[in-house]
């Protein structure tokens, strides 16, 4: 070689790899002019959102802040057999599953009236043993399958 000769270079290019983009970095992923995409034909990932907000921006009704479903904004007729508005609904008449307990004024009702007896024996007590002089205070029955208090 010599002055003024022509120096001949091989560039190879790479391409393919991995990207690293700075956190707050802009970057640009297809062209800023790509045409929205509303189909499914071939586009960027930039054409494709395009797309989305150009359909988007055809059903949103920004007024009343929801998406149209018909455009005439009138309310659309339905037709066939409907139930009434109100139902009414018996719990006499619900069928119980197989093997269910039945209350009957039974069991639930001794308890609660046994319950307004304990509440009744404790405040008497109470109040005896306020007495000046109080000597014996009953205290409450309560049977011995219930527990203490």
């Amino acid at each position: 070689q010599q002055v003024g000769d022509t120096l001949k270079v091989n560039v190879t290019a790479g391409g393919g790899g991995a990207v690293t983009i700075a956190d707050g970095a802009d970057v640009t992923q297809g062209a800023l002019a790509d045409a929205a995409v509303t189909t499914d034909a071939n586009g960027t990932l930039s054409g494709k959102l395009r797309g989305l907000v150009k359909i988007l921006a055809d059903i949103w009704d920004s007024v009343n802040h929801r998406i149209k479903v018909d455009g005439s904004g009138v309310t659309q007729p339905v037709s066939g057999t409907f139930w009434q508005a109100t139902q009414s609904v018996s719990a006499t008449s619900l069928p119980l599953p197989a093997n269910a307990a039945q209350e009957t004024g039974g069991n639930l009702a001794y308890l609660a009236l046994l319950q307004q007896r304990v509440a009744y024996s404790q405040m008497a007590q109470f109040a005896a043993a306020q007495q000046p002089g109080a000597g014996f205070v009953p205290t409450p029955e309560i049977p011995a399958f219930l527990g203490s208090y």
